[in-house]
């Protein structure tokens, strides 16, 4: 009895504590209990308070731990002492408050009655403590007035405290045993608060920081710190990192372990657990090694399933994931193998955010739609309604042309989560009008902003240097119709052509969607690209950013057209059998305030991350993005949902992804650290990772039959990136080989300086092109964008710099450019046979444009003259080398279309003393040879899978691709002799091909009229010229050789 009257003190201690703090959120069990009932789930308590001193970091109901248990067979309280020892505290308190009652009933003079005067008087001296900020919060959640001085909304308080004391005493008369339940969870919950705080003072240990994520929930109610049960599972075992490494500067868990996951809304009934606990028990009871996704088809569907737990999700790849162990890759790739765990603890979070939104949101597929579908304008009948989440926002308001701008006029009534909504009449707002949100913070100040969902933007009318948004709802006859449907599957392979609408005329001027559609996509398709991808799309204030400084996300640019000439542009893609891509950057935002997301509503956070070392990336001056905030989910998600869904498109680069893996950014970071650098949380972004995969995930639910593609920007080589979710990758197709144009830039630069182009070594080319991970999907490439950005140069600038203003006549022997236009040629059909998986070229880069991209600055005096594309230079009247240049990219992108030369190609020979790099495609079809020195090759042998008769395919040096003719270089044919017999390079047959010309590539097809297969001989003598069968032979010797 003495340790029951010890624990009921502590109890009623913590209940009575508990109460003042019923209004933010504080052990309301009771009023919980009636919600759960209602929702049909369970729901997690929360705390709010001003400071840590009254905050508990643990606080989950019984209800969601028995529930969550019930469902497995995994027991996260029997591997963990930590959570056994809380249990054991939570029967004690129970025992204990089951004793108290009994002695209530037996002696009801040993119970002490409580004070209410004196609890109520406690609760406003402990508001004093509270800012007016969160006192205006507890306010509006409840519905108080939100107006008047700290002191009037304390009594407003106060008052509302009283009145709901006495209806919880009237409810208790009147249903005596309902009173019961409700004291139970109230004083059960908060014994198990201050027993988890009990346990929290303590040393913290490794394990608990990693198996206790914070959950922070960003809603009505602010501070919030949460631990569900059970928690993740047991941390990442990291390798001990050698002497002398990088890793030997490894901070200390506890002082750089990032919190986890912050979600906008109150007490939303997180079972984080089920998913987990379903993917650790069907982990156990698998038995087969997971199956890699291909690596040269587009994924594919994967057939319904459920989810063991019972949780139902829209679409069946978030099912599909859920119920793997998530270390797949650690299994398929040994080095990958030490990090078992942390792959497991990273799917366990990203199992536990779909489960979340699945609970919460009705599933990944509702929550992307409920954000550009319910946010922004939207009319609705004959009301326009404006939705904003702004939760530090004291007012807001919708001004514009509709109400002369009068910030009074139209403001918005918000929710208890700082959603705001106002109502305008449609006779007012029409379309194409000037809108901006008005916002009047907490400290008093007001400033406008764009919607942060607003669809179309224009610049202020006056004249000042930011814009405007624009309410955008064409009447239907201005609607764009779609003519055309998304191209199927069909098993050609990914070639990729980059393009920026704005520089892609040759006028000085900014283009637009529709000369884009008109000029660019019917030469693309000619070429053979089977994909374009747009860059610079989503609105960016500053020109001169290339478009990756976003100020609104879901608004295309106003430079370039309006959104139904968008869809008109993507329409034409598919209609010209190509699929549309779009350069998305999620990475970060512009810092722009007046036209930008930054301090939208007065705050340093919104959707960006609170921690000025985390929200800011100091080389770009951008803003970065909290992706453990549910409401930036929100936003991410339904940004990839919306440009798929309303404008066609099929895919996405994800550019910056190299930022949003690290918390580092990767600003200095040269990775050579050792594979422990992907896994340390010290140092990866576990919640950015959690977002990658839902994004894959969600692409590929959108577009099930089509060409549903995404690619990373990611310079680190994390592993698993294009790995399935499922096994624990990140989900993404393919990862550009960004190391590819870096060297042979590098090599360029250097080439220019020598004779005969030494720097690209057979072995340091071939090199380049294989090193990558074997299981990875990479995009190849010789120069994107980037290559040609100020500081930088086109490929072909760099192989022959100023010689190209005088050289590139079609009749020139200029040597450099000879040598430039060789090795252009040849270093790009090289890339496209060995360097990935599928291929890319940025926009006239694919006829050698020459000199590099300078965006309109003050520093060029607003020039266009280098954000064009010159298109003229290689038209064939002008007479010069740019159109053979690109005759060959045609060319070699038919021969792959024909071959499927993409990812399949097998080199046979790297020669750096005679410059041979020879490879195969095609099972041995087709034999590719490459010089890459300055002088012929004459009669070199190679060696060949078949026998047989090989005709000359593609000829880099021919003419009609701007090679030689009569002169230094030049020679009247070139021919390849079909040997016996004769083994060489491994292979074994062999070819003889009489003039290799310098830096030049040719290709080789087997006739298959003539190929014969062939028998070993044991006697070598003379023979006939039949070709393998019935000639009479002279035997010499026994040595083996092959006829």
């Amino acid at each position: 009895m003495v340790a029951a009257a010890a624990a009921a003190h502590s109890v009623s201690h913590a209940a009575s504590h508990a109460r003042h703090y019923r209004l933010v959120g504080a052990a309301a069990a009771a009023k919980r209990k009636n919600n759960r009932n209602q929702s049909g789930r369970p729901s997690l308590l929360g705390r709010c308070a001003p400071s840590a001193n009254n905050v508990s970091s643990a606080d989950a109901s019984s209800t969601t731990t028995t529930t969550t248990t019930t469902t497995t067979s995994t027991s996260y309280e029997e591997e963990d002492p930590l959570l056994a020892e809380i249990a054991e505290l939570e029967a004690a308190a129970t025992s204990a408050i089951q004793e108290l009652e009994q002695a209530a009933v037996t002696s009801p003079e040993n119970m002490e009655e409580e004070d209410d005067e004196e609890d109520i008087s406690a609760l406003a001296e402990e508001l004093e403590n509270f800012k007016l900020a969160d006192l205006r919060n507890i306010a509006r959640s409840y519905g108080i007035k939100l107006t008047g001085n700290k002191s009037e909304l304390i009594e407003r308080i106060v008052a509302f405290t009283e009145q709901q004391e006495q209806e919880d005493e009237e409810e208790g008369q009147d249903d005596d045993d309902d009173d019961d339940d409700e004291v139970d969870d109230d004083l059960v919950a908060a014994a198990i608060a201050e027993a988890d705080a009990a346990v929290l003072a303590q040393e913290p240990s490794p394990s608990l920081e990693h198996t206790t994520p914070l959950f922070k929930f960003m809603g009505a109610f602010t501070g919030v710190d949460v631990v569900p049960a059970p928690p993740p599972p047991p941390p990442p075992s990291q390798p001990q990192p050698q002497a002398g490494k990088k890793d030997d500067a490894t901070p200390s868990p506890s002082t750089h372990l990032p919190p986890l996951f912050k979600f906008m809304g109150a007490f939303t009934g997180v079972d984080s657990t089920s998913a987990s606990a379903s993917a650790s028990a069907a982990s156990a009871s698998a038995s087969q090694q997971p199956t890699p996704q291909p690596q040269h088809e587009f994924p594919t569907s994967s057939p319904s399933a459920s989810s063991s737990s019972g949780v139902r999700f829209e679409q069946v790849h978030v099912d599909a994931s859920v119920q793997t162990s998530g270390d797949g890759i650690a299994r398929m790739q040994m080095e990958l193998g030490p990090y078992s765990d942390a792959l497991k603890h990273r799917h366990h979070l990203y199992c536990s955010m779909a489960h979340t939104l699945s609970t919460d949101e009705g599933g990944l597929d509702t929550f992307s739609a409920s954000g550009y579908e319910r946010f922004g304008l939207h009319q609705v009948g004959e009301v326009v309604l404006y939705t904003e989440w702004a939760p530090r926002a004291q007012q807001l308001s919708l001004v514009g042309d509709f109400n002369d701008w009068d910030e009074q006029a139209n403001v918005g009534e918000v929710d208890s989560f700082g959603v705001w909504t106002v109502r305008v009449p449609a006779s007012q707002l029409k379309h194409g009008m000037r809108v901006r949100t008005c916002i009047e913070t907490q400290e008093g100040e007001r400033f406008t902003r764009i919607p942060a969902y607003v669809r179309a933007t224009a610049p202020e009318a006056t004249g000042k240097p930011y814009l405007d948004g624009i309410f955008y709802n064409p009447p239907a006859e201005e609607e764009y119709v779609w003519q055309n449907e998304r191209p199927a599957r069909d098993g050609r392979r990914l070639k990729i052509y980059e393009a920026h609408i704005g520089m892609s005329g040759e006028e000085a001027k900014v283009s637009t969607f529709k000369e884009f559609k008109e000029k660019v996509v019917p030469q693309v398709a000619k070429l053979g690209y089977t994909a374009i991808q747009i860059m610079g799309v989503a609105e960016h204030a500053l020109y001169a950013s290339f478009g990756y400084q976003v100020t609104s996300f879901f608004a295309p640019s106003h430079r370039f057209g309006t959104p139904e000439d968008l869809k008109e542009l993507v329409d034409s893609i598919h209609g010209h059998g190509m699929v549309a891509m779009l350069d998305v950057v999620h990475a970060h935002a512009s810092s722009n305030t007046q036209d930008g997301l930054n301090m939208f509503d007065g705050s340093d956070a919104h959707y960006f991350h609170p921690d000025p070392q985390r929200g800011y990336h100091s080389d770009w001056g951008t803003r970065v993005f909290d992706y453990g905030n549910r409401e930036t989910l929100r936003f991410l998600l339904s940004n990839l949902r919306y440009w798929v869904q309303e404008f066609g498109f099929d895919g996405f680069r994800f550019d910056g992804v190299t930022s949003m893996l690290y918390h580092h950014h990767g600003i200095r970071w040269a990775f050579l650290g050792g594979t422990s650098e992907y896994f340390d949380s010290h140092w990866a972004n576990e919640e950015a990772i959690v977002y990658m995969k839902l994004a894959n995930t969600l692409v590929r639910s959108l577009l099930p039959d089509s060409w549903s593609i995404t690619v990373c920007e990611d310079v680190s080589a994390f592993p698993g990136s294009t790995a399935a979710v499922a096994n624990g990758g990140l989900g993404f197709d393919y990862r550009l080989a960004m190391h590819i144009p870096d060297e042979f830039m590098s090599f360029a630069k250097a080439t220019y300086e020598m004779d005969d182009g030494a720097q690209f070594h057979p072995s340091r080319v071939a090199g380049t092109l294989l090193n990558r991970r074997a299981r990875d999907a990479t995009v190849a490439y010789v120069e994107s964008h980037d290559q040609a950005m100020v500081g930088g140069q086109s490929f072909m600038f760099a192989l022959a710099d100023l010689h190209m203003y005088d050289g590139m006549n079609i009749d020139s022997e200029n040597r450099f450019v000879y040598r430039g236009c060789g090795l252009h040629k040849t270093i790009r059909f090289a890339t496209l046979c060995l360097g990935g998986d599928a291929y890319m070229t940025f926009m006239g880069n694919e006829f050698g444009h020459p000199e590099w991209i300078d965006f309109p600055s003050e520093a060029n005096g607003q020039s266009h003259e280098k954000a064009r594309r010159q298109w003229s230079l290689r038209d064939p009247s002008a007479g010069l080398k740019y159109a053979g240049l690109e005759a060959w990219d045609g060319a070699m992108l038919d021969l792959e279309t024909e071959f499927a030369l993409l990812g399949r190609c097998t080199v046979t020979r790297v020669d750096d003393e005679t410059g041979l790099l020879v490879w195969e495609a095609g099972n041995g079809e087709l034999v590719c040879v490459a010089n890459l020195k300055g002088a012929h090759l004459y009669d070199a042998r190679v060696g060949v899978q078949r026998f047989g008769e090989y005709n000359m395919r593609l000829d880099s040096d021919a003419p009609e691709f701007a090679g030689s003719r009569e002169g230094e270089y030049g020679r009247a044919f070139a021919s390849v002799h079909s040997d016996a017999h004769i083994p060489w390079d491994g292979q074994d047959c062999s070819l003889t091909v009489h003039d290799i010309p310098p830096w030049s590539v040719q290709v080789f097809k087997l006739d298959p009229d003539t190929e014969r297969s062939f028998i070993p001989v044991t006697h070598y003598g003379h023979h006939d010229d039949s070709w393998a069968s019935g000639g009479d032979y002279d035997y010499i010797d026994d040595s083996e050789c092959y006829f």
